[in-house]
């Protein structure tokens, strides 16, 4: 082939090249003001992943994000409703009620309520170590962030399988104020408000409150009618926003919360080889328990009988290295 054909040719290859790029031009344009007619224009979703606003598709890591508006909608109201939400997050409780955070597997299983999870769990970038400090409703959020894998270069340590941040609304420009209930079965009522605006030119505050309670619990006991689940919890915030210059900007907040409710009963489905009674480390030895366990399975979800009425709950309690009054009612937590 001579240099005219060659040159013919490349020519011929250029003009088709540039003719596909004009019409997928055109094609990309008409489809954004399609959608942009269609209010389908999907909106950028800014995180903080890396401690500093970007762009969700710019951030080079697994992570997934939603809005306070979805996980209203959804009912998140607590870090275990993200079970539904996060795939390969689960949440387990012991049965002395400390919760266990799993993120792709890697999770850290302890009934300590000093121990530190693996999944790190942040409110405004702001570190709760102990699992047991997320037991606070979940309330007026922006949105929460799920990072997957070690975070340990930006967050520190005990995040090894990943984090779980929280992001509050903060302070508006100008007053808002919403109030909202929630009636359910148990004989529930729950309670969710704020107020925000601003003092001033360059002070805004808000201050967001929630209340959850049941009077009825949903665990029950066959032998004895008492009943476990009951609700009891608040949580309130304070927050405070100052922007004295334009390269000056402070966020300050109060977070406070309560929980009364009742832990969740185990149910006694049969012992393992180590514990079994008669065994010669086992702490199961209670007069009455084995015979019991094995003639009174569960056929339900809310039965948690764990003792017979002839076994005083202290005696099973202290067989079972549990509280005393554990077996009876759980042990109330509160905390700020």
């Amino acid at each position: 082939m001579n240099h005219s054909k060659k040159w013919a040719l490349s020519l011929a290859i250029g003009l088709a090249c540039g003719s596909m790029m004009t019409v997928t031009r055109a094609q990309a344009q008409d489809s954004d003001e399609s959608d942009a007619d269609s209010g389908r224009i999907l909106e950028e979703v800014i995180v903080t992943a890396q401690r500093r606003e970007q762009s969700a598709n710019e951030v080079g890591m697994d992570i997934q994000t939603y809005s306070g508006d979805v996980l209203q909608t959804l009912n998140v109201t607590n870090v275990e409703d993200l079970n539904a939400l996060i795939p390969s997050f689960t949440v387990a409780q012991s049965y002395q009620g400390v919760p266990t955070y799993t993120l792709r597997g890697i999770g850290f299983n302890t009934i300590n309520i000093s121990a530190k999870s693996t999944v790190g769990t942040y409110v405004d970038e702001v570190a709760y170590p102990y699992p047991a400090l997320n037991a606070g409703p979940v309330f007026d959020l922006q949105r929460v962030e799920v990072l997957k894998g070690p975070q340990g270069t930006l967050f520190g340590r005990n995040t090894t399988a990943g984090l779980i941040n929280f992001v509050t609304n903060k302070p508006t420009e100008e007053f808002e104020a919403m109030v909202s209930g929630e009636v359910g079965n148990y004989d529930t009522f729950n309670f969710e408000g704020f107020m925000s605006g601003p003092v001033g030119d360059s002070l805004g505050w808000r201050l967001a409150v929630r209340s959850e309670n049941s009077g009825e619990g949903w665990q029950k006991s066959n032998t004895r009618g008492e009943k476990l689940g009951e609700i009891d919890r608040q949580g309130l915030r304070l927050s405070l926003a100052w922007e004295p210059s334009d390269r000056l900007h402070l966020d300050v907040s109060w977070n406070w919360w309560s929980n009364e409710s009742d832990m969740r009963a185990a149910q006694a489905i049969g012992f393992t080889p180590s514990t079994a009674p008669g065994s010669p480390n086992s702490v199961f030895n209670v007069p009455g328990l084995i015979d019991y366990v094995a003639n009174n399975q569960p056929t339900a979800a809310d039965q948690a009988d764990w003792a017979p009425a002839s076994v005083r709950s202290q005696d099973v309690g202290t067989g079972l290295g549990l509280p005393s009054n554990y077996l009876r009612k759980a042990q109330p937590a509160r905390t700020s």
